[in-house]
């Protein structure tokens, strides 16, 4: 018989993904992982489909598909699971994170709703089912990523708008897990110098001037 000490899990990143769908790939952080034959990460009592061992500290694993009715996940903002690192088909960690299932993202709303080309403006999202995932973040239509992100809370969080080379109109979406995207169609217009001076209100006026989240609050 071999003798160790048993894994301690101490957090997993993302810890969410939408229902109904497969393939978002987490992270399980903590110390004294083995590249065991049997190693997999259990969503309550489901085995990943695929599981890495990345080092002594971290493993890597598929979230399993969850089917869940749009009725069923109305009552309840989350279906929450124990997650688990199996070593083996007798032993499992002692410390286990909560697993977060949810509806997928959307986009509620976005204020300012226009800003500066030279970008750095920062926008308050209102959106559902953000958490405080390292790849939570903004897509300023295709290919244009916020250049910081600050989480606020469940609801709420903040993009600085990237810098493009015209005027555009695109539209902002989100990622809590880094693989699915929301599909909401909320739009921010990018404007030139021209038109700053053109649209001289008060919501045009105050995007004008970039602001840290700090001035924000």
């Amino acid at each position: 018989f071999l003798f160790f000490e048993l894994p301690n899990v101490t957090n997993v990143d993302p810890n969410i993904a939408p229902v109904n769908t497969s393939a978002t790939l987490i992270t399980v952080h903590g110390e004294g992982f083995q590249p065991f034959n049997d190693l997999s990460c259990l969503f309550g009592d489901t085995p990943s489909p695929e599981t890495t061992f990345i080092s002594p500290f971290q493993v890597r694993c598929q979230v399993p598909f969850l089917n869940v009715s749009l009725t069923e996940m109305a009552s309840a903002l989350y279906r929450t699971v124990t997650l688990k690192l199996r070593l083996n088909s007798h032993q499992v960690t002692n410390e286990n994170p909560q697993f977060y299932y949810a509806n997928i993202w959307e986009v509620k709303s976005i204020t300012p709703s226009s800003g500066p080309v030279i970008g750095s403006t920062w926008i308050t999202v209102k959106a559902s089912f953000i958490r405080p995932t390292s790849l939570l973040t903004c897509q300023f239509g295709q290919g244009l990523f916020a250049t910081a992100v600050e989480f606020v809370d469940e609801s709420t969080m903040k993009c600085r708008s990237p810098a493009v080379g015209k005027d555009d109109v695109v539209a902002v979406e989100i990622t809590v897990d880094g693989k699915h995207w929301s599909t909401s169609n909320v739009l921010y217009q990018f404007l030139g110098m021209r038109n700053l001076l053109t649209f001289g209100d008060n919501s045009f006026g105050q995007a004008a001037i970039p602001e840290s989240p700090q001035q924000q609050h």
